[in-house]
């Protein structure tokens, strides 16, 4: 891969994360913090594709493997399939999701939408915390406009 300060700043990140940092891993890496709103596989794989050859299969993996390491968070939207952003490791702040079940469109909310008194938590769950994702489903103002 070419010299470039942001793969430098990613490869530098999956070392101490004790992943190799490899063109695919920085490739995926770079097509999320490029993006958004949260990525399918699909997608990834699709925009990763466009940059050079990537198989599908890694990018799962690749995926997996960032997800265990807290560089990525994911959610669901409304089907089977996982959406994944970055983690706030990588200066992405942890946020809400809105998915609306009319249209399908999946938003991210400010991260001062919704808050969770992680306090109050471990006090009456005292277990390890390693993800927290919080999605709203409902109605889109669009598509609450088009009901009324």
């Amino acid at each position: 891969m070419p010299e470039n300060p942001v793969f430098e700043k990613f490869a530098k990140l999956l070392r101490d994360k004790g992943l190799k940092a490899t063109p695919t891993r920085l490739m995926v890496l770079l097509v999320l913090d490029q993006a958004v709103s949260p990525q399918s596989a699909d997608e990834i794989h699709g925009q990763a594709q466009g940059a050079r050859p990537t198989d599908r299969v890694t990018v799962y993996r690749t995926l997996d493997a960032f997800y265990s390491a807290g560089l990525v968070e994911r959610t669901r939207a409304g089907g089977a399939a996982w959406l994944y952003h970055l983690a706030s490791v990588l200066g992405h702040d942890s946020h809400p999701h809105f998915h609306c079940s009319g249209c399908g469109v999946l938003r991210c909310l400010p991260a001062d939408t919704v808050s969770v008194d992680l306090k109050r938590l471990k006090s009456v769950f005292p277990a390890q915390l390693d993800h927290l994702t919080i999605s709203l489903d409902g109605l889109c103002p669009r598509c609450l406009a088009k009901k009324g």
